[in-house]
């Protein structure tokens, strides 16, 4: 990918990957895999700490699936409350 901000990668990946929409995880893999911080299916602890935050991934990712209802993925959430 170019250098690009990191709102725009991710929904660059959200459009072509459709698995990635139901997974942070995967995103987050594949964001750092984008910024070269992943080689051979490693990341050294360099590459980790100049890695873009997980948490500003997922934080972009939900924006993006906020005003792209079509980017969200096909998983259904529940919620269950625990009882006290």
């Amino acid at each position: 990918m170019t250098k690009k901000k990191l709102y725009d990668k991710v929904q660059i990946l959200l459009e072509m990957k459709s698995d990635l929409r139901d997974s942070d995880r995967k995103l987050v893999w594949e964001i750092w895999e984008s910024q070269g911080m992943v080689l051979g299916d490693v990341i050294t602890y360099d590459n980790f700490m100049r890695a873009s935050k997980a948490d500003s991934i997922t934080r972009a990712s939900r924006m993006i699936k906020q005003l792209h209802p079509e980017l969200k993925g096909t998983k259904n959430v529940i919620l269950v409350k625990e009882k006290r």
